[in-house]
């Protein structure tokens, strides 16, 4: 081989474990920061995700919340369901006949109590100012991401509250017969409507946990995105580092064998 051959050869193989060393190095650096390097299209496509991110994170948030509101709205209504109960228990016997006046009266005492009972069972069912048995306002859920209609929930209220002061069952006395019966129908109507309002309520419940469930994965599956792109992956890195280095001490070694000179200047991954 002559000379000048020998020198194209040494420099190409030069070049090629200069190459693989730079190569070596940065594969060595994503191993130790744990990051890739990201393209500005990586960059673009992880802000994205992220923005979905913040909107999974909010919709969990504004699902728990309700659940909370609803959740306690349930247990108010079974504890109301029960008062309800006393309140036709005792609308019946006082119009049973032949009672006192003192009987009808003292009766008539513990009905209005039970009623006040019920108002202040509504009053407090109340999660960080919000309460669907005072009437007071709905409950407006965020079940999705897309900001669409479908991806929100609006939950009507049950307004106990105002059921007791101003609608079928104000005003309501057992202090004669025939206020009594007046009493045990608007009791019945009403025990009907809020035991319904509560099978529906029960119902929204389940479905925000199912729909929690799905929010929840959506987000599993976008975190697991944007740390697929931002992470590196070791074993593959390590496995690239390892084909990398075996090619370098290829070449170096044929190159310590055609020019031990120009070898001796070269620094390689050990």
């Amino acid at each position: 081989m002559t000379s000048m051959a020998l020198s194209l050869l040494s420099s190409s193989y030069s070049g090629y474990v200069t190459d693989l060393q730079t190569q070596i190095d940065a594969v060595q650096a994503k191993l130790t920061t744990g990051k890739n390097v990201l393209t500005p299209s990586d960059t673009a496509t992880v802000t994205q995700l992220s923005a979905k991110s913040t909107a999974v994170a909010s919709a969990e948030t504004s699902i728990t919340k309700a659940k909370s509101v609803i959740d306690v709205a349930i247990t108010g209504l079974k504890s109301i369901s029960t008062v309800m109960g006393q309140l036709n228990t005792l609308a019946m016997n006082a119009k049973s006949p032949g009672l006192s006046n003192n009987d009808l009266d003292s009766f008539n005492t513990r009905f209005q109590n039970l009623l006040l009972e019920v108002q202040k069972l509504a009053s407090s069912a109340s999660v960080n100012g919000s309460n669907l048995l005072t009437g007071t306002a709905s409950l407006f859920v965020t079940t999705g991401v897309d900001g669409t209609p479908s991806s929100k929930t609006t939950i009507g209220n049950v307004n106990v509250f105002g059921l007791v002061t101003m609608g079928e069952m104000s005003g309501m006395k057992v202090d004669t017969t025939d206020h009594a019966a007046k009493a045990m129908d608007a009791i019945s109507h009403a025990m009907s409507y809020l035991a319904s309002r509560q099978s529906q309520l029960q119902f929204t419940s389940q479905t925000l946990t199912k729909q929690g469930a799905a929010v929840t994965n959506l987000g599993t599956q976008t975190q697991n995105q944007i740390s697929a792109i931002q992470n590196v992956n070791v074993p593959q890195l390590q496995a690239q580092l390892q084909a990398l280095q075996n090619m370098q001490k290829i070449d170096y070694d044929f190159l310590s064998q055609i020019d031990p000179t120009a070898a001796s200047v070269l620094t390689i991954s050990s």
